[in-house]
């Protein structure tokens, strides 16, 4: 079994996406719903950027901007950096240990398959 499908468990069930095109309130509110801080942002099943509730307040909230208004694609973080399933653990949390971002999205032959956190 590989190591990162021995924590899947422990993972959300599915990963939670987004469309670029969402607007800032759409992506919000599949935040709240699913008591999650970050979206995976996709587009034809490749991963384009994701979306964290940071990204909403830096780039939407503090800047006064409506969310209604604000598509996901304008504050979303690119260039994404992820972790094949077939990685070990060691690295996974390595490479979250040194990083300066939170989430860390999992893929398998480049669709998300899961994702973690610094909380994991």
């Amino acid at each position: 079994m590989k190591e990162v499908e021995k924590i899947q468990g422990r993972l959300k069930e599915k990963v939670i996406v987004a469309q670029e095109g969402w607007t800032i309130t759409v992506a919000a509110q599949v935040l709240d719903k699913h008591s999650i801080g970050s979206l995976v942002v996709i587009k034809n099943d490749a991963i384009v950027g994701i979306l964290t509730e940071r990204d909403i307040i830096r780039s939407v909230v503090a800047k006064g901007l409506s969310a209604k208004e604000v598509l996901v694609k304008d504050v979303m973080t690119r260039n994404v950096v992820t972790v094949d399933v077939k990685e070990g653990i060691n690295k996974i949390f390595g490479l979250l240990r040194k990083s300066h971002f939170r989430h860390l999205p999992i893929v398998d032959n480049g669709k998300p398959v899961g994702m973690v956190s610094k909380r994991d």
